[in-house]
């Protein structure tokens, strides 16, 4: 068994010239990159196996094979690979099609093909997908899914991510035996029609899931057994078992069991969105399943995280402090870290340090604790709660969000016409594009969009601020003389700016325009033009801080120059990813060229790609290197932005990189994975964690003797960490300061 590399610097430049090289039993590893076009048949027993960062799989035309990127015969084992854009003529182009054999999906991204895995019909055949991802798959006629099983001895999906397919089912199976377990079917905003549809019937097992039915579902089943086939496997039935399952499709089920001779026992669930009457249809046996509605009074205030989902796409393992399971759930409990909802009725709950906590398109609950707290928006069904005197805390929302009690900041982020509505607190708001802003009650800082926007102070000493002439034609409804301010502070004017004439006031239908130069800034109703003066005014200083709160700015197709305010800011490169995009210095700035031409960015902490973020604001290159190495070193995997932070903070503040890899040693996610192990087998996970390749075995002799003779295992990883081979492979994701692939990059 040999193993074969793929890269730009190896000796097979695509992966189909090196599956067409490789043997029964080989490993092909592959290097990060994207590769176009690059697609193959397996015809025998082999691993692929990508390393070193996102290895993208990237269909730009029709495949020429038309069926997939991938077919699979024989036995075959696929790991760390993204596949998109497969297309064909058929409208079918899938990510990876199964002939025969038995095919394992490890830690894979499937999203935007016409259908993301397929399989042939073959009695003896067998799928295990694990850890691995499905978004956005289908042609949209219904007919092509997330994945697609046909009639195969069996399929076992666990610890995934399905959302937003396009018209088909995240999951259909016509096996023999279908069992799905700890994963999370996600419809969001789309029209994915069932969940999990199994036409043929069989043996299914549904244990441990997280299965929202969006709205918009083009079908309002969530479960669906045997409804679609004459022909059917004998001696079929099906458990649906500890599940959460919100269904908010108008006529939503959540099973409908259509073989009359085959029993569904549907046990201790809890159900969303639907009672005891309408959940089921056909043959169903359910039991203590707990409905969510408003007249049960068992209905808890809450529903926690289960266990898979922790360890898998929801929530990175690293910084979890607490791992005391009772059966089969956990309460989360963080040191800090980026934490993300499903987005269907969790509580996602923080620790006392400053979090930052991202929902999705349904009714989570954020809860930060204490600490100055960062929670991301993306539907006004997420509620965050707040404690008083619990920090300064700060919402960026995509929709309209009113600030809840005890939460002071709020950000409209990618939204257009949104309305950010304050509270009682002294409140920072800022505009996106034509936003309208009203603060209510306390002392408000209203800073305007990127385009025109509506402010409204409410009571108060209000401050009404604009960072650039590109929200011209902005209107206030109630200014208060004598007690609000307009804040010109970031247009750089001299502090004489009303006396020498670039700021005029111009009385204008109900009320009054203030002029910079030849831009109409600004209209206040109900205000003359004779009563206002520079006192109204902060032209070059401003007494009140004017960014308290982090900013996003969306990078153009030109060339951009970006200068960050007082706060963190976040630029966001449309449609660009990392691994496309050219990155050098020039002084303090950061220069990116790529797809929306060359940027200088100046006082920038984050850079949104469309494959991860890329962080420049973690402490000193070389430190942050270090603790990005050792990350990856210690558990085979890139680091999620929190975890990243507190790793280079602890170096910066003197901790050694060997008690470090002790840390590691000890943290649950490394038990979990590796265990205890003997010496051979910790050198081997070593290789492959940190180098991405196995041992050769006079290499292997050698640690194996170290720790042998007392070297600590702590002692050694930090060795490899720091190894010139590791040095080379990390290089292109930290030189920068640290990219953050997009699973783990906490938005």
């Amino acid at each position: 068994m040999a193993d074969l590399w793929v890269g730009a610097n190896e000796q097979y430049k695509t992966i189909a010239s090196a599956i067409k090289a490789s043997k029964t039993g080989d490993t092909v590893y592959v290097r990060a990159g994207t590769y176009i076009n690059d697609s193959a048949s397996i015809d025998h027993d082999l691993n692929v196996i990508g390393v070193g960062g996102p290895v993208v799989l990237k269909a730009t035309k029709w495949l020429d094979n038309g069926k997939a990127i991938l077919i699979t015969h024989g036995n075959v084992h696929l790991e760390n690979l993204e596949f998109t854009g497969a297309t064909a003529s058929a409208n079918n182009g899938e990510g990876v099609r199964m002939s025969d054999g038995h095919l394992e999906v490890v830690n894979c991204y499937f999203h935007d093909n016409e259908e993301g895995i397929l399989t042939g019909d073959n009695a003896d055949a067998t799928l295990v997908i694990s850890n691995s991802r499905f978004e956005r798959n289908g042609f949209g006629d219904g007919y092509t899914h997330g994945v697609y099983v046909n009639h195969i001895a069996s399929v076992t999906v666990t610890d995934s991510y399905f959302a937003e397919q396009k018209e088909g089912h995240h999951l259909k199976s016509r096996a023999a035996v279908t069992v799905v377990t700890n994963n999370i079917f996600d419809d969001g905003n789309s029209t994915t029609s069932y969940s999990i549809d199994m036409p043929s019937g069989g043996v299914g097992v549904i244990k441990g899931n997280y299965i929202y039915q969006g709205a918009k579902s083009d079908n309002p089943v969530a479960i669906h057994f045997g409804g679609e086939q004459t022909t059917k496997w004998p001696n079929s039935s099906l458990t649906v078992e500890g599940n959460v399952i919100v269904n908010d499709r108008a006529g939503g089920m959540v099973v409908a069991n259509s073989m009359p001779d085959a029993l569904a026992t549907v046990d201790g669930n809890t159900i969303w969105g639907q009672t005891t009457t309408n959940a089921f249809n056909g043959p169903v046996a359910a039991h203590d399943n707990l409905f969510m509605n408003s007249t049960d009074p068992a209905a808890p205030t809450s529903v926690t995280v289960l266990k898979a989902w922790l360890a898998g796409w929801l929530v990175p393992v690293n910084g979890i402090s607490s791992h005391a399971y009772a059966n089969d759930i956990t309460a989360v409990t963080t040191t800090g870290v980026a934490l993300s909802g499903a987005g269907k009725g969790l509580v996602i709950s923080g620790s006392a340090l400053n979090d930052r906590l991202s929902g999705n398109y349904g009714p989570d609950t954020l809860a930060g604790g204490a600490g100055d707290d960062v929670y991301i928006v993306h539907t006004n069904k997420t509620l965050v709660a707040e404690a008083s005197n619990a920090g300064t805390d700060t919402i960026y929302s995509d929709v309209s969000y009113v600030l809840p009690s005890n939460v002071e900041n709020l950000v409209l982020n990618n939204s257009t016409w949104g309305i950010a509505t304050g509270n009682a607190l002294d409140n920072v708001l800022v505009g996106d594009k034509r936003s309208t802003l009203d603060g209510g009650a306390g002392d408000d800082t209203l800073i305007a969009g990127s385009t025109q926007t509506t402010m409204i102070g409410g009571t108060g000493d209000d401050a009404f601020v604009f960072r650039s002439y590109a929200a011209a034609g902005s209107v206030i409804n109630d200014f208060q003389l004598g007690h609000d301010r307009i804040d010109l502070t970031a247009l750089g004017l001299p502090a004489t700016a009303v006396g020498d004439g670039t700021i005029q006031f111009k009385a204008s239908g109900d009320g009054t325009d203030i002029w910079v130069g030849t831009s109409n800034l600004v209209h206040l109703k109900n205000i003359s033009a004779g009563a206002l003066s520079a006192a109204d005014l902060w032209v070059s200083n401003a007494p009140r801080e004017r960014m308290v709160v982090e900013q996003v700015i969306t990078s153009t197709s030109g060339n951009d120059n970006i200068v960050g305010g007082s706060a963190s800011t976040t630029v966001i490169m449309p449609n660009q990813s990392y691994a496309s995009s050219t990155i050098t210095t020039s002084g303090a700035s950061t220069i990116i060229s790529g797809v929306n031409g060359t940027d200088t960015l100046t006082g920038v902490q984050r850079v949104k790609f469309s494959d991860g973020m890329l962080l420049l604001d973690l402490g000193p290159k070389a430190l942050v290197g270090e603790a990005y190495r050792l990350y990856t070193a210690a558990l085979g995997r890139q680091p999620d932005e929190g975890g990243l932070k507190v790793q280079a903070d602890a170096l910066t503040n003197g901790t050694s990189l060997v008690q470090l890899a002790q840390n590691f040693l000890n943290s649950a996610e490394f038990v979990a994975r590796f265990g205890a192990g003997d010496s051979g087998a910790y050198v081997d996970a070593l290789y492959q964690n940190v180098l991405g390749r196995l041992p050769d075995a006079a290499g292997r002799a050698v640690q194996v003797d170290a720790l042998a003779h007392g070297l600590s295992r702590a002692n050694l990883l930090a060795n490899f960490s720091e190894s010139a081979e590791n040095h080379a492979l990390t290089a292109p994701l930290t030189v920068m300061g640290a990219f953050v692939p997009m699973q783990f990059d906490g938005v």
